[in-house]
């Protein structure tokens, strides 16, 4: 389906194929999304567990 979907033209309705292939593109763009939100978060967590195990002398084997 390579036709684009127009939402706000009110003269013709999306079919049930189209709204079916917009509900999927938006689905997988959700979870593209989440997947790069996180390995950015547990990215970020394991910089702040470093940081704390260095600034306390923490052996990094003994967290890990």
């Amino acid at each position: 389906m390579d036709a684009k979907v127009n939402l706000l033209d009110c003269l013709q309705e999306p079919s049930d194929e189209q709204l079916d292939m917009l509900m999927r593109e938006a689905l997988l763009d959700a979870r593209d999304r989440a997947e790069i939100a996180n390995a950015a978060l547990m990215d970020t967590l394991q910089k702040k567990i470093d940081e704390v195990c260095l600034r306390y002398e923490f052996g990094l084997e003994q967290v890990n």
